[in-house]
């Protein structure tokens, strides 16, 4: 192994065990209602990546999905939630691509994407209901070309929103083969520029997920980057979701809200990465 691909692995490390170490906290709270958005959100994340390890070919990843969707009580939460919160559509995708499926759940998704009226939220509900082979209201083709990514924009023309959109339309579509060419090309050529903006806005946890999306891509990133996110992390395999929160004193619930889906993303992004660099 190189020096990089060393160094890689230890943040692998530090990250999962930081994420096993806190699984309580991604289960719901005592507190919380069982249709809580929080804690779906929470497990969505984590099944996320529970995702990207099946598809690398970690045994882990199984039985974190199954964990994920056993919290979400088989899909049953994320149908209750689809009337009023048409974009839990998302939330799916992990579960559907492994096996894990409900159809209740899917007629509730379908059924709730028409109420959206917001173009980039409906363009996410497209690329999720599409990557679950489910039938969305639009036309897929269509509400990428109208969308802010469709017109191709300079690669400094960029919102950390449009950023987030930008990396999910990739994460739903790429492993599907549903994303255009001229997508792939334009992002593959702008995910780098991306990385250096938003690195230099210390916004750590948008560069561990444009990483990630980038492998997504089949691309690696150079070492800078790389060793940009292992200099953030702490000594206990967080990453922090911004430069400036790094080594901050909060109360730990904060400290986890705040900085669990950049450590997720960090984690996420080395355990994609098969290059030798």
């Amino acid at each position: 192994m190189t020096r990089l691909s060393e160094a890689r692995a230890a943040a692998l490390a530090r990250a999962r065990a930081w994420v096993t170490a806190h699984d309580a906290s991604f289960a719901r709270l005592p507190d919380e209602p069982a249709d809580s958005l929080p804690f779906v959100k929470r497990v969505a994340e984590l099944a996320v990546i529970a995702d990207v390890l099946l598809r690398i070919g970690d045994p882990d990843g199984r039985t974190l999905l199954e964990t994920c969707w056993d919290r979400l009580e088989r899909g049953a939460v994320i149908a209750r939630l689809a009337p009023a919160t048409p974009p839990v559509a998302t939330v799916y995708v992990p579960f559907w691509r492994h096996g894990l499926r409900n159809g209740e759940l899917e007629t509730a998704l379908v059924a709730s994407a028409p109420a959206v009226d917001e173009r980039p939220v409906r363009l996410l509900i497209t690329c999720a209901l599409r990557a679950c082979e489910l039938t969305a209201p639009w036309d897929l083709d269509a509400m990428l070309r109208d969308s802010w990514l469709g017109s191709f924009p300079g690669t400094w023309q960029i919102s950390s929103r449009e950023a987030y959109i930008a990396t999910h339309v990739v994460l739903f579509l790429a492993p599907t083969e549903l994303l255009p060419a001229a997508y792939r090309t334009y992002l593959r050529r702008a995910i780098p520029a991306w990385i250096a903006l938003f690195a230099r806005a210390g916004d750590l946890d948008l560069v561990a997920e444009l990483v990630m999306t980038a492998h997504a891509l089949g691309d690696c990133v150079d070492a800078a980057e790389w060793q940009f996110l292992f200099a953030a992390q702490e000594p206990d395999g967080l990453m922090p979701f911004r430069l400036a929160w790094r080594g901050q004193e909060v109360p730990a619930r904060a400290r986890f809200l705040a900085n669990y889906h950049s450590t997720l993303v960090t984690l996420a992004a080395c355990a994609t990465c098969s290059h030798g660099t």
